[in-house]
């Protein structure tokens, strides 16, 4: 017999794509909603200050992961003049952003 989260799983199937690795140096948005995926971030090394639509700001300075699991406007940006290493990836749960799993998650983990 199949637990309940395995049905939604099977249902509801999980993709992803990186399309950044190395270093950021200055700033990127992702204020483009239209693609309907969430995003990914993995933050490797150096300063990275993370804005939110609703005016929030952090600066994380250890390795993190920050994920969003459906369509979030959010900004990120190198706080030094190294940059910061980063993974990104775009994230999509089933067909529909408006699945169960995505609306039961956090707006934003970090």
């Amino acid at each position: 017999m199949q637990d309940r989260l395995s049905a939604l799983f099977d249902r509801f199937r999980l993709q992803a794509r990186a399309f950044h690795f190395g270093t950021l140096c200055g700033e990127a948005s992702f204020d483009d909603l239209s693609e309907h995926v969430g995003h990914l971030h993995v933050l490797r090394a150096g300063r990275l200050r993370l804005d939110d639509a609703d005016g929030g700001r952090r600066i994380l300075d250890r390795p993190s992961l920050i994920f969003y699991a459906r369509p979030t406007a959010h900004w990120i940006g190198s706080e030094g003049p190294e940059g910061v290493e980063l993974v990104c990836a775009s994230v999509r749960i089933g067909a529909d952003m408006g699945n169960p799993i995505a609306r039961s998650l956090p707006r934003a983990m970090v």
